[in-house]
């Protein structure tokens, strides 16, 4: 019995602190990206939909980057602003 009391308790104070996390992630963020979370169970399952969500986009960002770099590689200032 004192084994499932402090199994119990253990469970109560992460039900606690992942009800804090989801909502601190849902309050930090757009709301269009909060529905996008919707019936996400844990902070984890969201943390990985987020993830995988934008990591496509900033692989494609950094490639866009790095050929805006290589095009810029021999332009003067002027150029650079124009």
């Amino acid at each position: 019995m004192e084994s499932y009391q402090t199994d119990l308790g253990v469970y109560e104070t992460w039900l606690c602190e992942e009800k804090s996390a989801k909502a601190i992630l849902l309050a930090s963020m757009e709301v269009d990206l909060s529905l996008s979370l919707r019936g996400l169970a844990t902070s984890h399952l969201m943390w990985d939909h987020l993830r995988r969500s934008h990591e496509i986009h900033n692989e494609a960002m950094y490639l866009v980057v790095v050929e805006e770099a290589h095009s810029l590689h021999d332009s003067t200032v002027e150029d650079f602003h124009k």
